[in-house]
């Protein structure tokens, strides 16, 4: 009788402690949903001012696109990871396959980089 309460009690923990992870990584996915105005600083063109959209689909998934300022075609992005506080977007432009990281800096900004080369600082439009 004793192994079988030990056995359920650990079966609670082990749910309890997947649940708790579970909504953490909820609400730093939310963190990332919405506009943000984002600066790439000392790119070969000179430091360019972009805006990355960020939502969720039907399968609670991040999606987005990612542009210059005013662009009025962005770039749709392929593939987003998620780990904790960072998210990792990837997307073609110009033919080149590229990665930018965006970390969670505050409650509305954000550091990171461009290919592990070029630092941006982005700030969530309200």
């Amino acid at each position: 009788m004793k192994t079988r309460i030990n056995f359920l009690t650990a079966s609670l923990v082990i749910i309890l402690f997947m649940s708790v992870s579970s909504m953490k990584a909820q609400s730093n996915v939310d963190f990332f949903v919405g506009t943000w105005n984002v600066m790439a600083y000392d790119l070969p063109s000179g430091d360019t001012e972009m805006v990355i959209k960020l939502n969720k689909n039907n399968e609670d998934k991040l999606e987005g696109t990612i542009g210059d300022k005013g662009d009025a075609n962005p770039i749709t992005i392929s593939r987003i990871e998620v780990d904790e506080d960072l998210i990792t977007l990837y997307y073609t432009a110009s033919g080149h396959q590229v990665y930018t990281t965006m970390e969670k800096d505050g409650d509305t900004t954000i550091t990171g980089s461009i290919m592990d080369m070029f630092d941006i600082e982005g700030t969530k439009k309200e």
